[in-house]
C-alpha cells in the first residue's frame, strides 16, 4: 500500500468462499468481487481513480468481515 495499477487479495484459508466488497470513503461500493477456491484475488485499480482511499472489506463464510485501507496513488 500504496496501490497504482494493480492490487492483489490473498486469503489465510483459501478453501472459504469469500466475496471482497471496494468502497469510497463515502460508502459508495465501486466493486462487488468473488474470489475463487485460490485464495487469491487481483483487482484493476485504473477504474477507481487517481490519489484515493478506499476501503476494502472481505466476507468469508463462518468469518467476521475483515477491512484494510487501501491507499491508489498516482
Amino acid at each position: 500500500n500504496p496501490a497504482r495499477d494493480q492490487v492483489t487479495i490473498s486469503l489465510n484459508h483459501p478453501t472459504v468462499a469469500s466475496t471482497v466488497v471496494v468502497r469510497n470513503m463515502v460508502g459508495q461500493t465501486l466493486g462487488t468481487y468473488r474470489m475463487r477456491d485460490a485464495g487469491q484475488l487481483t483487482l484493476d485499480t485504473n477504474e477507481w481513480g487517481n490519489n484515493q482511499v478506499l476501503l476494502v472489506t472481505m466476507y468469508a463464510e463462518g468469518e467476521e468481515p475483515v477491512s484494510q485501507r487501501l491507499v491508489i496513488s498516482r
